[in-house]
């Protein structure tokens, strides 16, 4: 293992298949992409009083805030999803939920470090007035 704790063949080969799709962690490309959307999920996620900390590994998070975050960020999941596996938004829509939810939930699991370093980007860039 690493010091992050990633076993070899997890850095080696990053992707995993969740519901037939094959999921790899975000590129630079994709996370450029994706930084509209991540935008204003951590504007929201800061609305709803979460800071990077809130997401380290081993962290307890407030079910009810974190509830509050999802409600608020739901019509943003699909397009994530859409952008992460290159598919059709419409294609995406039309999943049964609970695909819907393992993928998103893949993607995230898979993207953490990259949506907590862009939540602190985000939160300096607010404090340090830019």
């Amino acid at each position: 293992m690493d010091q992050d704790g990633k076993d070899e063949q997890g850095i080696l080969f990053p992707e995993i298949e969740v519901e037939g799709l094959i999921l790899r962690p975000w590129s630079f490309g994709q996370l450029a992409n994706m930084g509209p959307v991540l935008q204003k999920v951590m504007a929201e996620a800061k609305n709803c009083g979460f800071t990077p900390k809130d997401f380290d590994e081993g962290e307890e998070i407030d079910l009810e805030k974190f509830a509050n975050l999802l409600l608020t960020v739901a019509p943003l999941v699909p397009e994530i999803v859409a952008k992460t596996t290159m598919l059709s938004r419409s294609e995406i829509d039309n999943w049964d939920p609970d695909k819907g939810v393992k993928v998103f939930l893949a993607i995230l699991t898979q993207n953490m470090d990259k949506i907590k370093n862009s939540f602190g980007l985000s939160l300096r860039r607010k404090v340090m007035g830019g």
